[in-house]
């Protein structure tokens, strides 16, 4: 098994359970025979002691009996060291899990990465720490995770300054676990006014869509239809619908983009995080959805900001490459995108072979 030294952090490799000499910086460490990580067919009874031979730590004569030139405070595992009877792990030769080009000499204390010199750093509180966790640790905790007690005009204006101008810093900071529900509460906050700009201007605008529809496929639309869409309570009906439906509507979005998020998280392998945090990406980094309000050009803008947020916020929260958040940021998209092929392509199919 690989085990990290708790002096030094230097990885080493442990062939039996037993007492250990770290040769890094002589530490001393014991390794139990139940916590030993048993390779496949070894078993702990292997490793055991008989009952007939059967040796109390306490047992063992002292070196001051033996040659007389140890005291009496040593501990047992420092006399077996002393005895020559303790042997050095040899280091673990492997390759750092973040650079992968240099050998690892320490395993990160919060995420168990195996990570070289360059990789790592050792905080102020002697913990060895990867360059991923590095960030998470100097970064602080966003106001909005608690704003009820941070106030929520400040927690939330702050929000979006931080995801605008400080993505990379804002997520590091989300704590895992954590609460799911302020993510999607100001996923909902930001893209609520949007949904309702956008329905706003859909209504003005639909009798010349309208007309725009009709030219290019060739046929009108019945005289009741257009009756109907001039009377002002069909804008009125549109905009009160919207208002009462768009945040259950906002709130499926969030929740099924996280599942997506998730689930192409799962078979592409080695995320940390839970659903729950997937959920708090998939609402904060709603807020590259935002540009969608300008008209006729705002997705342009939306889609690949909303990808960039989300594949910051997948990295961080999980710590995970990036290629991989990146190809769960642009999920949800291509499912979309495959969804509209699936309805277009047979309807102009349809319109083809009706004209032939």
């Amino acid at each position: 098994m690989i085990h990290s030294c708790p002096q030094c952090g230097q990885s080493l490799i442990i062939q039996s359970p037993g007492a250990h000499q770290c040769p890094n910086c002589g530490a001393l460490m014991e390794i139990k025979a139940e916590e030993f990580a048993w390779e496949k067919g070894e078993h702990l009874n292997d490793f055991m002691t008989p009952p007939d031979e059967d040796i109390n730590r306490e047992n063992i004569e002292s070196p001051d009996e033996e040659a007389g030139s140890q005291t009496s405070d040593e501990t047992p595992i420092a006399a077996i060291a002393s005895a020559g009877e303790i042997p050095k792990s040899e280091p673990a030769h492997v390759h750092c899990e973040i650079c992968v080009s240099r050998p690892a000499v320490r395993a990160c204390k919060s995420c168990g990465k195996l990570v070289c010199e360059t990789c790592s750093i050792i905080d102020a509180d002697s913990r060895p720490l990867c360059s991923n966790c590095r960030v998470g640790a100097s970064a602080k905790e966003p106001l909005f995770e608690n704003y009820r007690a941070n106030g929520f005009i400040r927690s939330f204006f702050q929000a979006l300054h931080d995801i605008f101008l400080k993505p990379s810093e804002f997520f590091s900071g989300l704590k895992t676990p954590g609460p799911f529900w302020p993510g999607v509460f100001f996923g909902v906050l930001v893209l609520f006014p949007v949904r309702i700009i956008t329905v706003i201007f859909f209504a003005l605008t639909l009798e010349s869509n309208i007309a725009d529809i009709e030219s290019q496929l060739g046929f009108t639309m019945p005289d009741s239809f257009l009756n109907i869409i001039h009377q002002p309570a069909f804008l009125i009906g549109m905009l009160a619908s919207s208002l009462l439906l768009q945040p259950l509507f906002i709130l499926a979005d969030i929740v099924i983009s996280g599942a997506i998020y998730h689930l192409t998280l799962i078979i592409t392998g080695g995320m940390q995080g839970k659903f729950e945090d997937s959920i708090r990406v998939s609402g904060y980094g709603k807020l590259g959805e935002t540009p969608a309000v300008i008209p006729y050009v705002g997705a342009f803008i939306a889609i690949p900001w909303a990808i960039v947020l989300t594949t910051i916020g997948l990295h961080k929260i999980h710590k995970i490459p990036k290629w991989k958040a990146a190809l769960a940021a642009c999920m949800p998209y291509l499912i979309c995108c495959c969804g509209i092929l699936a309805v277009t392509v047979p309807l102009l199919f349809m319109g083809v072979f009706a004209a032939i």
